[in-house]
């Protein structure tokens, strides 16, 4: 998504409106192959399995090493090692023992604390995601995009990060060189790289490497597992720049999922005067209301097109589509009064019935798509920290490590509901407990 439009409801040096600054990659360490007969299983950096792992006696929490000189009760070459839930195939994945990253020259290395399951992990799971037929996602990978930890290690040249700083960051990697990255929309970059999905491994995994220039501090008065939810509260408030949102424009937002519970805060944030939730479940909406949204519709007992125009007396200024619902976006459209604008948030599977196009065009009504949250972080962050955009409330679900690939079959499978799950090694970060 590129840096967007102006959020009208702040001036200068508003967290919304943050200067566009470049941001940029550097090249991630080989990924590993697991055991066919599954389960957790030690591989070496080159993805060869490996039966020769030992725990030295005097290894850190959340350290392993393989056998070598230094570090190992038999003499040898120390090599660390951590555990990763890593995708094998659709619907194979499997906690495995890697090498550990080490950070190159200006990277850090993160122990993670906590990771969110978001949707797009699934829809790798599942192998319904476009970027799999498009070849950008290589197996095997490990997953996971929705972050935060603590600095374990920093590289020569970083300067900023030091060992024990609280922090989370970006999902895009880029180029640097190319013409959208000089632009500072390196979320659009065409060589890009993104953590956990696009040719580079994620956070579901003990420690994660990353460009020090795309990793941002954790502020206090924000806990760590809020802090995890960055990324996803990124995408929705690039969003609502992208819409241009204004002083008492009346929004909708359609999908009362993760992203539509962000992006309702995100939009009263910037300054909207009302906010309606259109949502499918009634736990979900009684969240959003808890959130601020000023009506909620429930889908499957309200019109989606009368019962929101009703509630804000009229046709309105602007949509946020995050439902994924192909099938929404046609009555979404005429919630809008001349001139609306739409924003789309969702990646569809499926074709979306056709629109009037003639409607479109005769009202002058925009729709604009919107990848990830370039140039965000650090006012979405400020807005945390003052509790203007929550993410714990959305938080129904926490599970340990080992737990991921019972948890995506039950994603999948619609076991119960849920908002988001949350896998959390906080004990092994050793974080602040006056910020945890």
């Amino acid at each position: 998504m590129a840096g967007g439009a102006r959020c009208a409801s702040a001036g200068r040096g508003h967290p919304l409106t943050e200067p566009t600054r470049q941001r940029g990659g550097a090249p991630y360490p080989a990924g590993s192959r697991g055991d066919p007969r599954g389960g957790p299983v030690r591989v070496d950096g080159a993805g060869r399995p490996r039966a020769d792992v030992v725990r030295a006696p005097a290894a850190s929490a959340g350290s392993r090493w393989r056998t070598g000189a230094r570090g190992d009760h038999r003499g040898g070459l120390s090599m660390p090692t951590m555990r990763a839930a890593r995708l094998f195939a659709t619907r194979d994945v499997r906690v495995v023992e890697v090498e550990r990253p080490h950070p190159g020259r200006g990277e850090v290395v993160v122990r993670i604390a906590f990771t969110g399951i978001c949707g797009t992990d699934i829809e790798i799971y599942t192998g319904r995601m476009p970027f799999i037929a498009m070849g950008l996602i290589p197996l095997p990978q490990t997953l996971g995009h929705e972050w935060s930890g603590v600095i374990a290690e920093v590289g020569e040249g970083v300067t900023e990060f030091t060992p024990g700083d609280r922090v989370t960051g970006d999902v895009t990697i880029s180029c640097r060189v190319c013409e959208f990255c000089k632009a500072g929309r390196y979320n659009i970059c065409p060589h890009r790289r993104s953590v956990g999905i696009i040719r580079k491994d994620g956070a579901l995994a003990e420690y994660l490497v990353m460009p020090a220039h795309h990793v941002y501090r954790v502020p206090d008065g924000l806990s760590l597992e809020e802090a995890a939810l960055t990324e996803p509260a990124s995408c929705a408030v690039n969003a609502v720049r992208r819409l241009g949102v204004q002083p008492g424009d009346r929004i909708a937002v359609v999908g009362d999922g993760t992203l539509g519970l962000l992006a309702l805060q995100a939009a009263r944030a910037a300054g909207a005067g009302m906010v309606v939730m259109i949502g499918s479940h009634d736990e979900k909406l009684a969240v959003a209301q808890e959130l601020g949204a000023h009506a909620v519709v429930n889908r499957h007992r309200d019109d989606v097109v009368q019962a929101p125009l009703q509630a804000f007396g009229g046709k309105i200024e602007g949509v946020i589509e995050a439902s994924g619902n192909a099938a929404a976006v046609g009555p979404a459209l005429q919630l809008l009064r001349p001139g609306g604008r739409m924003v789309v948030i969702s990646i569809y599977h499926e074709p979306v019935p056709a629109l009037d196009l003639a409607a479109l065009t005769s009202n002058e009504i925009t729709i604009t798509g919107t990848l990830a949250g370039p140039n965000v972080f650090p006012g979405l962050l400020r807005l945390m920290a003052e509790g203007r955009i929550r993410t714990r409330p959305l938080i129904t679900h926490r599970l340990p490590l080992a737990g991921v690939p019972d948890a995506f079959k039950a994603i999948e499978g619609r076991v119960e509901p849920y908002i988001k799950m949350v896998v959390a090694q906080e004990a092994t970060s050793r974080p602040n407990p006056a910020h945890s």
